[in-house]
């Protein structure tokens, strides 16, 4: 038998898979459901936390709905092909941390061409709060230095973040930014 490999099977999202999960989180019947650049920040702050989170607590609070998650979605093939999608981009920042390379952030670039990076913020502040542990400092977690410095030393306000920096992401018009 062969040791097991983490993430052997790592495949990250494309542009059109992307595009997907973004038009059904826009299509969600509630408001409070997170958005792709919050889901990344949401996912980062579980990934680096002090603790393992399961997909059944904290996907609740990616449809916005902290306390159920029946009807969501439209069938069973739509409900597999969504949490493959996210399942997958969790993979996809874990194992960049994991294994010390430079995870980028997913931001949103605005009409006037400028990143805040608040959604990002704002998701991995709620997947920072989803586990605070009495006793346990978030920020000395293993992975918390490397994200620390990869995503929170950036410019912000009105200082657009280097394009070199960003992940593309295709806005909602299909365009890539």
């Amino acid at each position: 038998m062969s040791p097991m490999q983490p993430f052997a099977r790592h495949n990250p999202l494309t542009d059109d898979e992307f595009a997907r999960l973004d038009a059904f989180l826009d299509n969600t019947k509630n408001s409070r459901a997170m958005n792709l650049e919050q889901i990344d920040g949401f996912f980062t702050a579980l990934i680096c936390g002090p603790e393992v989170v399961m997909p059944g607590e904290y996907l609740p609070y990616v449809w916005g709905n902290e306390q159920t998650q029946d009807g969501i979605f439209e069938n069973l093939e739509e409900a597999q092909e969504i949490l493959s999608l996210l399942n997958r981009h969790w993979n996809t920042i874990a194992k960049t941390l994991y294994e010390g390379g430079v995870y980028l952030p997913l931001m949103h670039e605005d009409e006037n061409g400028s990143v805040t990076g608040n959604e990002w913020a704002k998701g991995f502040l709620r997947g920072m709060g989803l586990r605070r542990v009495a006793g346990t400092n978030y920020w000395t977690t293993k992975l918390m230095p490397a994200v620390w410095c990869r995503c929170f030393c950036w410019p912000t306000s009105t200082i657009p973040t280097p394009r070199c920096a960003l992940r593309q992401f295709p806005q909602r018009d299909g365009k890539t930014s």
